[in-house]
């Protein structure tokens, strides 16, 4: 089974907790809501399942070569963004 992605995630810096949205945006508000912080150090990426894993946080970078090879976008970021080469959760859905 090739990887895919299933959703937003972001990582928070410190205790690498992931919190998990359809955008980027839903996945921070959750964090800041229950950290009860306004924006804590994070990085974005995605939510990724397959190859038998029950999923793993990746990288925007990573997440667009993932993306491309399941199929889920046609064409590289750096295509669909120029001077850019992370995926957003917008070029998915």
């Amino acid at each position: 089974m090739l990887d895919k992605i299933i959703c937003a995630a972001v990582r928070e810096a410190e205790t690498g907790e992931v919190w998990f949205g359809m955008r980027h945006s839903d996945a921070i508000f959750l964090m800041c809501q229950f950290m009860g912080v306004k924006r804590p150090a994070h990085e974005q990426g995605f939510w990724v399942v397959g190859r038998g894993s029950l999923g793993r946080f990746v990288g925007r970078h990573e997440a667009g070569r993932i993306a491309l090879q399941s199929g889920q976008i046609t064409k590289l970021p750096e295509q669909l963004h120029p001077n850019d080469s992370d995926l957003y959760s917008e070029d998915l859905w």
